[in-house]
Parts: structure tokens; C-alpha cells; sequence
């Protein structure tokens, strides 16, 4: 099960804002520094070049936060760690920035087929050197920037209180897509969820998820169905997506918040960062181009109650059948 020391992970990629201690003298302002972490979705690996990271204020000059590293950053190899990205900057008036923004000079990404794709003029891996490189396009990340919202207790913290933890949990298994028809592209449409979290311990946010188990269904003690080849390629229980969405919490964009998680090859899953609040569990259909993986299951508990940081264990997903089919 994939874990983190000190610090969850929730699933595709995170940038973490994190305080460098526990609080700050009367009359300093709050200060943040920037890591990201990731986990991934049906893609082998995503590599993004980050421009810039900033807070955006009503009225006020942007915050730029000065980047502590130069080109791509390869961001399934940061599924147990952290890379920092900006370290200990002052944020006067912290509480009047409603939004961070991320300026991207290019994004990569490997599918399990060991096929490329990247955004225009890409700065490319050592790896795709010598391939084929497909289209990757991504509508938000190069004109405007990705703007996401600030919310939670943390983010109308004041002058003199402690400093806060502001975690943009970047869902790579929900933010891919291989449209069909699309003449072999693929499209980045970024989904983030947003938290901003008070007091953050040790080296960044509390640390739960929620765990357990995806298996297939036995009849008499044989599988009921076995995985079909989809897309081109075999496909295994590390191909499902388990999610678990929130009842009370929401996004910037006033849904609820939803969280997907990973799956191991053995069937064990781990949906990790969760905030506290009552989840309902689900799964996705699975997107693989023109192809996709239509799942059916039953959960055990359907939802589940996450109160601080314990972890949730024990959530069995029992698949009962699959289709591959070709998307309408």
C-alpha cells in the first residue's frame, strides 16, 4: 500500500503550500512554501514544467512564490515523497487571496502503451527522445492559467496567526482524456480539488485515507468474469478507480468535493488525503481513448465517516462485471 512518512497523498498530483513551523510571532505575516507530490491514474507518467505558482487577491497585486526548481518534474515518481517548489514566503493580508494560479510552460505524459504526448513546444524527456510525439492540448494552463479557489478555515487566516497548509490535490485519473474521434490527441482538462488547512504537523497535513481491497466476485468459488483485453491491451484490477465523494465539503466551483484513489496490481486501494467529513464511495468508468472500462460493483460500507486523522479501512469493492466498449 502505497504511504507516505508524515504526509498522505491524494492521489494524482498535489501541490502542498506548508508553514515551516507551528505558528508565528504577533504582527508577522503567515508564510508558505510549495512542494508537489502526485499519484497516478491510467497514465504511466505525467511530466509538467511549472512557470510560475502565485495568490491572486481581490484589489490586491498578486503574490508571486518564487520557484526552487527549473524544468520538468516527473510527477509519478513523487508518489511518496515531496518536491518543493517554494520555500517560506511572507503573504501579508494572507486572508484577502481568494485564488492561487499556476502558470505551465508544458506537460508531457507517457501512456501504458509507452506512447507520447505533449502540449505545444514542450521541453521533452530524455526518454521520448527518438518517438513519436501525439498531441497533447490543454486549454487552461497556457493563456489564463490555472486559477483555482482558496477555501477552507486557513485561507481568512490574519496577521500574527499560524501559518497554513493549502493542498491542490491535481487528479490525474479524472484530468486526462483521449476523446474519441479526436485523431489520436489527448486533452488535459485539470481537475484540482482545494483545501486550506490550519496548523499543519510535522512536515506538512494530517495524514488520512481510506482504505481496503477490490476483488472479484467468486461464484462457487471461481471468478465470476476475468478482465477483458481493452484499447489494445490487457487489463487488470489496477485499471478500476475507486472515488469517495463528500457530502458537506466542495470544490471552487461549489460541487462536492470528489476524491479518486489507486489501486495495486494485488487489489489492495488507498483514496489518501482525506479531509474530515461523511463519503459516499463510487467508482469511475475507466477512460482508455476510444475504448472504456464500464464497471460494476457492490461496496461495503457504501459510505464512510472520516473524523480526523485515523485512517478508514476496511472498504471492499466487489467487482461483478466489466465491459469494454467503444464510447458513444
Amino acid at each position: 500500500m502505497r504511504r507516505m512518512s508524515g504526509l498522505g497523498v491524494v492521489l494524482a498530483a498535489a501541490v502542498v503550500v506548508a508553514a515551516c513551523d507551528s505558528g508565528t510571532d504577533p504582527g508577522d505575516s503567515p508564510r508558505v512554501s510549495v512542494f508537489l507530490t502526485d499519484a497516478p491514474g491510467d497514465v504511466d507518467a505525467v511530466w509538467i514544467d511549472l512557470a510560475e505558482v502565485s495568490l491572486i487577491g481581490d484589489g490586491l497585486d498578486d503574490v508571486d512564490l518564487p520557484l526552487e526548481v527549473d524544468g520538468l518534474i516527473e510527477l509519478t515518481e513523487l508518489q511518496d515523497e515531496l518536491q518543493e517548489l517554494s520555500d517560506d514566503v511572507d503573504v501579508p493580508d494572507f486572508e484577502s487571496y481568494a485564488q492561487i494560479r499556476l502558470m505551465v510552460d508544458g506537460v508531457v505524459l507517457r501512456t501504458r502503451q509507452g506512447e507520447y504526448f505533449s502540449t505545444d513546444d514542450a521541453d521533452l524527456p530524455l526518454e521520448a527522445a527518438g518517438e513519436e510525439i501525439g498531441e497533447l492540448q490543454c486549454p487552461s494552463c497556457f493563456q489564463t492559467g490555472i486559477k483555482l479557489v482558496l477555501q477552507g478555515a486557513g485561507s481568512e487566516l490574519e496577521e500574527g496567526e499560524e501559518d497554513v497548509a493549502v493542498v491542490l490535490d491535481f487528479d490525474v485519473a479524472q484530468s486526462f482524456a483521449h476523446p474519441a474521434g479526436s485523431s489520436g490527441r489527448w486533452v488535459l482538462r485539470p481537475v484540482i480539488h482545494v483545501r486550506v488547512m490550519e496548523e499543519p504537523s510535522g512536515a506538512g497535513v494530517d495524514d488520512s485515507a481510506i482504505e481496503g481491497e477490490v476483488v472479484i466476485q467468486l461464484v462457487q468459488g471461481v471468478p465470476a468474469f476475468t478482465i477483458p483485453t481493452c484499447a489494445g491491451a490487457p487489463r487488470a484490477l489496477d485499471d478500476f478507480i475507486p472515488t469517495a465523494t463528500a457530502v458537506t465539503l466542495e470544490d471552487g466551483e461549489g460541487n462536492p468535493l470528489v476524491l479518486s484513489g489507486e489501486v495495486e496490481a494485488d487489489g489492495d486501494f488507498s483514496i489518501d488525503l482525506v479531509p474530515e467529513d461523511s463519503w459516499n464511495l463510487g467508482y469511475l468508468a475507466t477512460d482508455l481513448g476510444a475504448f472504456e472500462l464500464v464497471w460494476t460493483a457492490t461496496i461495503s460500507p457504501a459510505s464512510v465517516t472520516v473524523t480526523g486523522d485515523e485512517d478508514e479501512t476496511g472498504v471492499v469493492y466487489t467487482l461483478t462485471g466489466v465491459t469494454c466498449r467503444a464510447k458513444p
